[in-house]
This record gives structure tokens, C-alpha cells and sequence, in this order.
């Protein structure tokens, strides 16, 4: 009787992790980290690019993760990504209308890198850079108020669509916009800019085959351009 308690158990830890790691998976718990007295806290803010979406082993290759590796213990990184989500407040996903959202300021991080656009771009959700840039800035805003020593990372969205169809070529035009929005935001913002859109533009094996969400190289590239860029700039 114990033999078949143990192994559904087993069963069930098996389902809910590959659930949880979006059928890819196994999720460990026990291995998330704690901060402690001065180390630095790093908010990972986004959509299923920032989660890691059917990533192979997603425990352990998504970006925040490789991050958390790449910067080492005087850092504490959490991966607060959410597929779906948008910044923009009047999309079906907004992400300040999930857990997440609390979640990543109940965390008080002492840098918070946030990229959303992809989302956003679809034409379901698109209302044009004015709309994009607004309630993108409303987003920014809020985790600014959480301390004026705050260091903001704001990633342009990448560009990984290679054109299929009109769909894709639309989206494209879009997180074409959005890249100049956040260029904009992050200079009115005094935030720190990475052009995610300029560096992936040319890697198309950085990507999954739906051609939207990393696979482990992309990952891990995009992890060692924030780490040399938060590097760079702690310098």
C-alpha cells in the first residue's frame, strides 16, 4: 500500500510539473533560492519569452535561471513571466491583471528587467503605438513608485517573426513601432535600454520553429546580454 502511495505520489508531482513547466519539464522547488542581507534582487518582468515557454528543460533554460547562474550569489533572480500577457491595460491579457503583477512588487527588487510587445503586437490587441506607449508607461510607472533607487532594464521586444504570412508581417510592422516606443520610454523614463529587437533580428536559430519563442540558445544568449549589460553597468 505504501509502494502505490509513493508512486502516485509520484504521478502527481509528475503531472503538475510538466503543467507548470509548460509540458517540457520538471520543476524543483526545493532548488529556488532566498535572498538574503545585501544581495541584490532581480525582478525578471514579461511574457512567455521571460517564462520560457516549451523551452526543453525549462527549469533550467529559461532566462531568468541562466541569469541567476551568469551574475552568481551576490544576486537573487525570480522569473516572474507570464505567457499571454501584454503591458498595454486595455489588451484581453493585461499583465497587471494577473498574480504575477503583485507578486513581482510585493518582491521589492532592487533591478527589474521588463520586456513585453509580442503580445501586444497581435491584432487582437494592437491599438497603435499611442495606445502601446501610454499604458506601457502606466506599467513603468508603478514600479518606478517602489523606490526612487529602483535600476529599470526595458527590453524592446524581439524580432523573431520571420514572415509566413500577412499575420506575421503585420506583427512584425508592430514590434517594429514598439521598438521605437520603448527606445522613447526608456529615455523618458531614465531607464536602461537593451535593443533585443536589433540583436535577434539576424538569428533566426535563436527560436523555437513557431518562430516567437526562444529555444535554449536563444535563451541563453538573451541571458548573457542582460548579464553583460547589468555588469557593464554596475562597473
Amino acid at each position: 500500500m505504501i509502494f502505490f502511495l509513493i508512486l502516485a505520489g509520484l504521478a502527481i508531482f509528475f503531472f503538475f510539473s510538466l503543467l507548470w513547466t509548460g509540458y517540457k519539464g520538471f520543476y524543483f522547488p526545493i532548488l529556488i533560492r532566498k535572498a538574503g542581507s545585501g544581495i541584490k534582487k532581480v525582478a525578471c518582468v514579461g511574457d512567455s519569452i521571460t517564462y520560457g515557454f516549451h523551452i526543453d528543460n525549462w527549469f533550467f533554460h529559461n532566462y531568468p535561471y541562466i541569469l541567476q547562474v551568469l551574475l552568481g550569489s551576490g544576486y537573487y533572480v525570480r522569473n516572474f513571466g507570464l505567457s499571454g500577457s501584454t503591458a498595454m491595460r486595455s489588451a484581453k491579457m493585461s499583465y497587471r491583471r494577473f498574480p504575477n503583477y503583485c507578486k513581482s512588487l510585493k518582491f521589492l527588487p532592487d533591478v527589474i528587467v521588463i520586456m513585453f510587445g509580442t503580445n501586444d503586437a497581435n491584432a487582437q490587441n494592437w491599438n497603435g503605438p499611442e495606445v502601446y506607449t501610454a499604458e506601457y508607461r502606466e506599467l513603468l510607472q508603478s514600479y518606478r513608485e517602489l523606490s526612487s533607487r529602483l535600476m529599470i532594464w526595458l527590453m524592446t521586444p524581439p524580432l523573431p517573426l520571420y514572415p509566413k504570412t500577412e499575420v506575421d508581417r503585420a506583427m512584425n510592422e508592430h514590434i517594429l513601432q514598439e521598438q521605437d516606443c520603448v527606445k522613447a520610454l526608456a529615455e523618458e523614463q531614465d531607464a536602461q535600454l537593451i535593443d533585443l529587437c536589433e540583436k535577434t533580428k539576424d538569428h533566426p536559430d535563436w527560436f523555437q520553429p513557431d518562430g516567437v519563442h526562444p529555444n535554449a540558445k536563444g535563451a541563453m544568449e538573451i541571458a548573457h546580454i542582460i548579464y553583460d549589460a547589468i555588469k557593464g553597468a554596475c562597473v
